[in-house]
């Protein structure tokens, strides 16, 4: 009987232990590069593939425990795996992370990554997490409530709830260069349910001299 009772307590540990939720990284992409549209890494499960084109929004995967992944391109032609690893990623912290690629400002051929925080305390649902990578200075206005997000800075908002903790409401951006007036860019109506979140990138459009707004519901 004693036996027994031990069998039944360790499976329900090592049930519970493998129940656990793994801290995660979500990859995305904020640009389309030339030559790549899709990286290969290996993980405890096999091979694994992600899409490197602009605003697409890839599943997320473990965080190995080494939290260091190496990243091969993929040819489009023979989809066959480069030799050299094209990315090499080595997280700081095995907390919920998303990786945010984008061009490399001193080489725009290669890619750079940076580290967004995805854990609930610093990203929580129901929240919208502003990052302003264009040269405007920009103003969120959600519902009522009135942001400032300069150029190059993060700006977290937390957003109002009905009662199914869910937020419905009308959200604008305007914009302003230098010292001329402000203007309004983009206005919309959000609904965002309890267990979301949004990430929002802004960024130039050199050719129409506007902005971009990439909007990822995580």
């Amino acid at each position: 009987m004693r036996n027994y009772i031990s069998i039944v307590s360790f499976f329900i540990f090592i049930s519970g232990h493998f129940c656990l939720k793994a801290e995660e990284f979500t990859l995305i992409s904020i640009e389309n590069f030339e030559l790549v549209k899709r990286l290969k890494f290996q993980n405890r499960f096999g091979p694994q593939s992600l899409y490197i084109t602009k605003s697409y929004l890839n599943v997320p995967h473990p965080i190995p425990e080494g939290q260091l992944i190496h990243f091969y391109a993929v040819n489009p032609k023979t989809d066959l795996m480069s030799q050299i690893p094209l990315l090499r990623i080595e997280f700081e912290t095995r907390n919920d992370t998303i990786v945010l690629l984008k061009s490399n400002e001193r080489n725009p051929n290669e890619i750079s990554h940076e580290f967004l925080d995805n854990t609930e305390e610093k990203f929580p649902f129901t929240s919208v997490l502003i990052y302003n990578l264009s040269k405007k200075n920009v103003v969120g206005v959600f519902t009522d409530n009135l942001v400032k997000i300069p150029s190059n800075e993060k700006k977290l908002v937390t957003l109002p709830k009905n009662q199914k903790g869910t937020f419905n409401g009308k959200v604008s951006f305007y914009a302003r260069e230098n010292d001329n007036e402000i203007y309004r860019v983009k206005s919309s109506s959000w609904r965002i349910k309890a267990k979301n979140k949004v990430l929002l990138v802004i960024t130039d459009c050199f050719e129409s001299n506007e902005l971009k707004f990439q909007k990822f519901v995580l």
